[in-house]
């Protein structure tokens, strides 16, 4: 249902400048739509796994997520650089976070399989 409010959002923001910019007045909200399906193929695949396998995971993908912000402040042409570093400062916080989380759970001692 969210997902579809949201689309709904970006169609009634942007279907004006859809039209004049690229004459589709359905230009912003396909684009969106498709990420919306592959986000939603994500989320299928990941139910669907056992999340103990993840925990192997975690390592690589907090890794590839400070990579990813370091990439972000690599010198860039003038706005799409504002861009990438906006999105980019949004994103850390959430590698604040799960950094975070899994320093707590190295230093609480609990442990990586999930058995006391």
């Amino acid at each position: 249902m969210l997902v579809i409010t949201g689309l709904l959002a970006v169609y009634t923001s942007s279907f004006a400048v859809g039209y004049h910019e690229f004459g589709n007045t359905s230009y912003f909200v396909s684009r969106q739509a498709v990420f919306a399906l592959l986000g939603v193929g994500a989320l299928v695949v990941f139910m669907r796994m056992d999340y103990n396998r993840l925990r192997a995971w975690s390592v690589p993908m907090l890794l590839l997520a400070l990579l990813g912000l370091i990439a972000v402040l690599l010198p860039g042409p003038g706005v799409e650089r504002l861009a990438r570093l906006r999105a980019g400062l949004d994103s850390a916080e959430r590698v604040c976070q799960a950094g975070g989380d899994y320093l707590h759970r190295c230093l609480a001692g609990q442990p990586r399989d999930g058995h006391q």
